[in-house]
C-alpha cells in the first residue's frame, strides 16, 4: 500500500520516485550532437553519422576517403561525410554510389584463348574480333596503327590484324 511506509522489503508498495536528473535535459548533457539517456539513469553522447566521439563529449569528421574501398574511383571528404565521383567515360552506379562503371561505348578486349572478343561495357554488346587465334595468351593494343597483336601460343608466334578489318590469321 503506498502509505510512505515500506512494508515490503524490495519497496514495491510504494510509488518510485527518480531520483537524480536527466542529464540530456540540461545543456543536452555536454555532448556536441546527441545525448543518450540510459534506463539506469546514465548517459552518453552519441556521433551523428560521419563522425567520431573524442574524449567522451566532442566529435570529430571521419575521413571517410582514407578507408580503402570507400569509392571506386575518386573521393572527396565532406563534413559529416564523403562524396564519390568518376574518370571520364565512368560514371556511379547508381544502386550503389561507392562505385563507378564504365559509360562509354569503347571497346575493351578479351581473349577466350581460341578467339579474342571486343566488349562495348557501355551495353555489354559482345562480338568476336579474330576468329580461331589458336590459343591467345597475351594481346595488345596499338593505337596509332589500330592494330591488335597477340600472341599464338600454338604456333609460338606473334600475330596481329587491323581492328577495322580483321581477318583469321
Amino acid at each position: 500500500m503506498c502509505d510512505g511506509i515500506n512494508g515490503c522489503s524490495s519497496g514495491e508498495d510504494e510509488l518510485v520516485q527518480p531520483f537524480g536528473i536527466d542529464e540530456c535535459w540540461e545543456k543536452n548533457g555536454g555532448c556536441e550532437h546527441l545525448c543518450v539517456s540510459t534506463v539506469e539513469l546514465y548517459y552518453y553522447c552519441q556521433c551523428q553519422p560521419g563522425y567520431r566521439l573524442i574524449k567522451n563529449f566532442n566529435f570529430e569528421d571521419i575521413d571517410e576517403c582514407v578507408v580503402p574501398g570507400s569509392c571506386s574511383q575518386y573521393c572527396t571528404n565532406t563534413t559529416g561525410g564523403f562524396h564519390c565521383s568518376s574518370q571520364p567515360d565512368y560514371r556511379c552506379d547508381f544502386s550503389n554510389y561507392t562505385h563507378c562503371k564504365a559509360d562509354s561505348g569503347n571497346p575493351y578486349l578479351t581473349s577466350h584463348r581460341y578467339d579474342i572478343r571486343i566488349v562495348r561495357l557501355k551495353d555489354g554488346e559482345v562480338s568476336t574480333l579474330v576468329k580461331d587465334a589458336r590459343r591467345a595468351t597475351a594481346f595488345n593494343f596499338q593505337y596509332k596503327t589500330n592494330q591488335i597483336i597477340w600472341c599464338d601460343n600454338k604456333d609460338m608466334k606473334l600475330k596481329r590484324a587491323h581492328m577495322s578489318s580483321p581477318e583469321t590469321p
